[in-house]
């Protein structure tokens, strides 16, 4: 950008804004942007310049998704939970992929308290705002796995696995594209009797993550099963 002509905004999640001048965006697609936390420095008042950024902009969904995360993130459930649900309701918040994290945390709260049934309707909601991603058919998976409803658990990882291009955005997770989808498609397979099917994306999962003890001993016992 020029020298001139930008201004910051938000004390943190800091953001260029333009001045009197367009805010020409463009896309370089190859460049990848790793952001990497500095341990050596403290995060004790992260939280609440995150509380300060939306108090100074209120229209900002941006703002509260990241406050929302930290709240969770510091297991403040009640208070996060409100704060998404200030994000979702808010007019500006229209982006498909920040949508669908945000139901998936809503997901996640309601697990957490014991509410395993709103926990899988903000899960299948967080596919229905961005299907294009493996994060939400992932929480969907996941959920599906841990309630025993091995046919929507296998729909789910199939679909979540049929992914195989990126966001690009910073809403990419690391566990979406590793281990864990193949890992719930190989169980739930086995569960519904496709022994052959599940072995084979077990070893895959296993590929990917050769040191999971859980995975190993999951595809012993698929392997062991086989007559």
């Amino acid at each position: 950008h020029t020298r001139r002509g930008w201004l910051w905004k938000n004390p943190v999640h800091e953001a260029l804004n333009p001045v009197g001048q367009k805010d020409v965006i463009a896309r370089c697609p190859g460049l990848h942007v790793h952001h990497h936390a500095d341990d050596t420095k403290s995060r004790a008042h992260y939280l609440d310049l995150l509380r300060l950024s939306v108090m100074e902009d209120k229209e900002n969904p941006r703002n509260f998704y990241y406050y929302a995360r930290e709240l969770f993130n510091y297991n403040k459930l009640d208070e996060a939970f409100a704060q998404f649900e200030i994000y979702l309701g808010m007019p500006k918040a229209t982006f498909p992929a920040e949508r669908s994290e945000a139901y998936k945390y809503l997901s996640l709260i309601y697990q957490r308290k014991g509410d395993i049934i709103e926990a899988l309707r903000m899960a299948r909601q967080s596919v229905v705002e961005d299907p294009n991603r493996r994060e939400s058919w992932l929480r969907l998976a996941q959920v599906c796995q841990n309630t025993a409803r091995w046919h929507e658990a296998f729909a789910a990882a199939m679909s979540c696995v049929g992914i195989t291009k990126r966001t690009g955005t910073f809403l990419d997770t690391a566990e979406a594209w590793g281990s864990e989808p193949q890992h719930i498609l190989g169980v739930s397979e086995w569960r519904l009797g496709m022994i052959e099917n599940s072995l084979i994306h077990l070893t895959e999962a296993v590929r990917e993550d050769p040191g999971n003890e859980k995975l190993r001993r999951d595809f012993v016992t698929v392997r062991s099963s086989m007559p």
